[in-house]
C-alpha cells in the first residue's frame, strides 16, 4: 500500500482550505471598506445573480437536487473510506529482480502462520493478524486477547523481539512494522501463564 490516497488528502483539502480562507478574507476586508465605501455597503449577490433564480423554470431545482446526488455519492465513499481500517494486502510481493520471475506469498498463509505463533504464548487467548503493507517493510496489524492476569509488557516484548523477529527473517526482510491492540480477558480454565 502506498501513501497516494492520504496525500492526495492533504492536497485537496489544504487547496480547499486556501480558497475558503481566501473567500473569507473578501468578504471580510469588503465588509470593512478595503475595496471602496461602496462596495462595503453593496450586496454581494447582485441583481443579475438573484434575478437569474428569479427567473428560472420548474425543471431547474430538480436537476439541482439530482446533481446534488450525485456529488453526494462520491462525498459518501470518500467518507467511508476515511472511516473504514486500512484494507488489507491480499499477496505479498518477494520479487528481488524481476528479470529472474515472480514470487508472490499469499498473505492469508502469512497470517495464520504469524496468529499461530503469537497464539503459543500462554498468555495469549487468542490474535487475529492482518498484513497491511508490501514492499520493503511489511506491516502487519495483529489484534489480540490476552489474559488479564498477565504481564502486558512481558507479551509485547515477546511479540516485537522473538514472534516478529522470527516473522521478518522468514520474509528476509530486516523488520516488521506490528501494531498492537490489547484487549483483556478472563483467564481460561486449566491454562498457566509463564
Amino acid at each position: 500500500m502506498s501513501s497516494t490516497p492520504d496525500a492526495l488528502n492533504r492536497t485537496v483539502f489544504t487547496l480547499l482550505g486556501i480558497l475558503l480562507i481566501a473567500a473569507g478574507a473578501y468578504g471580510v476586508a469588503r465588509g470593512y471598506g478595503a475595496f471602496g465605501s461602496t462596495q462595503a455597503e453593496e450586496p454581494l449577490l447582485t441583481g443579475g445573480i438573484t434575478g437569474f433564480f428569479g427567473r428560472i423554470d420548474d425543471w431547474f431545482w430538480p436537476v439541482v437536487a439530482l446533481v446534488a446526488l450525485i456529488l453526494a455519492y462520491p462525498a459518501y465513499r470518500w467518507l467511508k473510506a476515511q472511516l473504514t481500517p486500512t484494507s488489507s494486502v491480499s499477496d505479498l510481493d518477494l520479487t528481488r529482480d524481476p528479470a529472474e520471475g515472480r514470487t508472490t506469498l499469499r498473505a492469508s498463509g502469512l497470517t495464520s502462520a504469524l496468529s499461530d505463533d503469537i497464539e503459543r504464548d500462554p498468555a495469549v487467548h487468542s490474535a487475529h493478524v492482518r498484513m497491511l503493507e508490501d514492499g520493503g517493510r511489511p506491516e502487519v496489524d495483529v489484534d489480540l486477547d490476552v489474559s488479564e492476569d498477565a504481564t502486558l509488557g512481558e507479551v509485547r516484548r515477546r511479540i516485537e523481539t522473538e514472534v516478529l523477529g522470527r516473522f521478518s527473517s522468514a520474509l528476509e526482510s530486516d523488520s516488521v512494522k506490528g501494531h498492537l491492540r490489547i484487549g483483556l480477558v478472563p483467564r481460561p480454565q486449566g491454562r498457566t501463564l509463564q
